[in-house]
C-alpha cells in the first residue's frame, strides 16, 4: 500500500467520524446510527482490493462480508440489550466480544466453502 492509499483511506475514515458526530449533535441524533453504517471504509477498502485482486477473489470477498452481517448484528443486539444496565466501555466491549464470537463462527464455517 502507497502512502497515498494510506492517506485517503485515513481521511476517508476521519470524515465519517466528523459526520457522524455532527450528526450526533444535530435535530435527529438517532440518525448518527444510520450514518455510522455508511459503507464508506467499505468502498474504499472494495476500490483498492479491486486493483490487485481478480473478480473470483474480490466476489468470494463480498460473500464473506454478507455473512459478517451476523456479526454486526450480534454487535449491535449485544449494545442494544446492555446499553443502560452496565457502563458504555463495558457495553462495548461485550458487543466487540459478540462480534468476534460471530466472525470467529463464519470464518470456521466458510474456510473450506469459499
Amino acid at each position: 500500500m502507497s502512502w497515498q492509499e494510506g492517506l485517503l483511506r485515513f481521511v476517508c475514515g476521519g470524515i465519517l467520524v466528523l459526520a457522524v458526530s455532527w450528526i450526533g449533535k444535530g435535530k435527529n441524533p438517532h440518525l448518527a446510527g444510520l450514518a455510522v453504517l455508511f459503507p464508506v471504509v467499505t468502498v474504499v477498502g472494495y476500490y483498492f482490493l479491486s486493483q490487485t485482486l481478480p473478480a473470483a477473489v474480490l466476489r468470494q470477498t463480498v460473500t464473506l462480508s454478507l455473512l459478517a452481517l451476523f456479526a454486526v448484528a450480534a454487535f449491535l443486539l449485544t449494545c442494544y440489550c446492555l446499553l443502560g444496565r452496565i457502563s458504555i466501555g463495558w457495553t462495548l466491549l461485550s458487543g466487540i466480544a459478540a462480534w468476534l464470537i460471530i466472525a470467529a463462527a463464519i470464518l470456521r464455517l466458510t474456510d473450506h466453502w469459499l
